[in-house]
């Protein structure tokens, strides 16, 4: 036998004994009040003192007492936030160190004063329709996935100050999919840009020495750009060319090695193997007069682009380039992979032996025949060629590079 009235809790008779079943904002809670006391009048006394135990919780919830976790708390996003970014300085996992400083500047924007237990799913909702509105599906929902770990950590490890039983957050996650409804990952369009060849050409003809520098590596290695960045002379090998990168300075997680074909050793010679990651950034700088900004100063990068017609475009999509480059040059579906590291659980488990070095390092070599007649004369330097689409009797051939 029970009784219940729904969304207040109930009470409950379980082997001759009366429970009370309440539970709030995911927190359950059940009370074992008294045996089961029928009288003569067919009525049963336990069951009226159980429901006044279900009354008692119930006013303690209205309270804000139950489970004496006050459920009101005074910390704010703003603050769940910094401490995350502090947490993530304890975990050796580059994605954490790196990547979520965007994604948490855009969620204290707009989450950032609004105390933690007041944040909603509609809440959360309503950002995910702000941020789909702005067009940046793939960042709504990557920051939507982050705001859900925050709250997890919130939840599962993260304890009070004064007192180390009780979590820093016990409500439900605001952040959590919905199946059927309510919040759900949004739909992202598939991104597959790639520089041509002819496009490329125009990209470098406006670009200065150190960005057509990380650009053409960018393009003959398929390294990423924190990989890039992380190339120090001790990484690489030029007797084997090949740079070697630790475990922790790569997506994956695991030691990767990366075949070098001679443009990407003459630029490592050049350059004493050294990448900056503020070249790589697409963005412009402000230009204030008395504490506004009056005008926007374009690095690089963005011109190049914008000479190139190419502004839907990121440093990442040098990565499908040189995906494209490198089937177009020949190389096999699996050696492709190989050298650019993509993830294979079967494959990536194993270590490089030195025989299939010298056969991705044969291979990506085919990137410099391929592009010897698209990139500038010193790049290329112990290639064969005949002449290069930048010397100046061969300028007429830029629009019908392809």
């Amino acid at each position: 036998m029970e009784t219940r009235q729904r969304g207040l809790g109930k009470v409950k008779l379980i082997k001759g004994w009366w429970y009370v079943d309440i539970s709030r904002d995911g927190v359950r809670k059940r009370i074992r009040v008294v045996p089961s006391q029928k009288a003569k009048n067919g009525k049963d006394e336990g069951e009226t003192l159980a429901g006044v135990v279900l009354k008692k919780n119930q006013l303690d919830i209205s309270e804000k007492k139950f489970l004496d976790v006050k459920v009101e708390s005074k910390l704010t996003f703003n603050a769940l936030a910094d401490k995350f970014m502090e947490y993530t300085k304890t975990q050796n996992k580059k994605s954490l160190k790196s990547g979520y400083t965007c994604y948490i500047k855009h969620l204290k924007e707009y989450f950032g004063k609004m105390l933690i237990d007041q944040i909603s799913p509609e809440d959360v909702l309503n950002y995910q329709d702000k941020r789909k509105s702005e067009g940046v599906l793939f960042s709504a929902n990557r920051e939507i996935s982050l705001l859900r770990t925050i709250y997890n950590l919130a939840t599962y490890l993260w304890k009070l100050k004064d007192d180390k039983r009780k979590p820093l957050f016990s409500g439900a996650n605001p952040a959590k999919m919905i199946r059927g409804g309510g919040l759900k990952m949004l739909k992202e369009p598939r991104r597959d840009q790639f520089m041509k060849r002819g496009e490329l050409i125009t990209f470098l003809s406006a670009a200065d020495e150190e960005l057509t520098d990380h650009v053409l590596f960018a393009i003959v290695t398929g390294m990423r750009k924190g990989e890039q960045a992380s190339i120090t002379p001790e990484k690489v090998d030029f007797e084997n060319c090949i740079v070697n990168l630790s475990a922790d300075e790569t997506k994956e997680g695991k030691e990767k090695r990366v075949p070098l074909c001679n443009i990407a050793l003459n630029i490592l010679k050049k350059r004493n193997c050294s990448f900056s990651q503020v070249v790589m950034r697409k963005d412009a700088k402000a230009v204030f007069q008395n504490g506004k900004a009056i005008a926007y100063k374009k690095n690089a990068f963005l011109t190049a682009l914008e000479e190139a017609k190419k502004n839907d475009f990121h440093w990442h999509d040098f990565r499908h380039t040189a995906a494209t480059y490198m089937e177009a040059c020949g190389i096999p579906q699996e050696r492709r992979e190989r050298i650019m590291g993509h993830s294979d659980k079967s494959r990536m488990q194993q270590r490089y032996t030195h025989t299939e070095i010298d056969s991705l390092v044969s291979e990506v070599k085919k990137l410099d025949e391929y592009l010897r007649e698209f990139i500038p004369v010193g790049y290329n330097k112990g290639i064969t060629r005949s002449f290069t689409i930048f010397d100046a009797s061969a300028k007429q051939n830029i629009n019908s590079a392809v």
